[in-house]
């Protein structure tokens, strides 16, 4: 019977159902880093090595008006002389985003990070397409806690001719310090 209504079902409303290209790509990784500036201090001569073992994926589907980004890759942290610091950590990344009419774009992005790492490389400010947004740190850590960091955006684009755009946005961080 579940058969028979699914074949009905795609036979009379088959011109309205939605086409997707779905793509998987699993990932992995390790690496090892050396610091002989363990505490971050100015007289610090503590050194040691940090390996980091990570296993994760990458997904997206794409449709013809809009599509879906999404990535996650836990991580574990193994530290070779203080092992009191060995610790979990993620970091995913959510990207949607819909065409409703030719000229209009509807962005969500979303990005949370937790980890030990009180160094963060890569920050800065990203003016992408008319888009501002901030992806740095602008905290100084001075230790190797946990902390947790959201970054959500939302979007609307709309182009009314070759140079004229209209572009509106909200920007949300969290930053949690243990």
């Amino acid at each position: 019977i579940t058969g028979f209504v699914l074949l009905l079902t795609i036979c009379l409303f088959g011109s309205h159902t939605f086409a997707a290209q779905f793509l998987f790509t699993p990932r992995a990784s390790a690496n090892e880093t050396y610091t002989d500036n363990l505490f971050l201090t100015n007289d610090s001569t503590e050194d040691d090595f940090i390996t980091t073992v990570s296993a994760g994926f990458a997904m997206q589907l794409l449709g013809r008006t809009s599509g879906l980004d999404f990535s996650i890759d836990p991580n574990y942290e193994f530290y070779q002389d203080y092992d009191e610091f060995d610790d979990w950590g993620l970091l995913s990344d959510l990207r949607a985003w819909v065409n409703p009419s030719k000229s209009s774009t509807l962005e969500l992005r979303n990005n949370f990070r937790r980890t030990t790492d009180p160094v963060r490389r890569g920050d800065q400010v990203v003016v992408e397409g008319g888009s501002v947004s901030e992806e740095g740190d602008t905290t100084v850590r001075r230790g190797r806690e946990t902390y947790y960091r959201n970054r959500a955006s939302l979007n609307y684009t709309h182009q009314f001719g070759r140079e004229d755009r209209f572009y509106t946005g909200f920007n949300y961080g969290l930053l949690r310090n243990d």
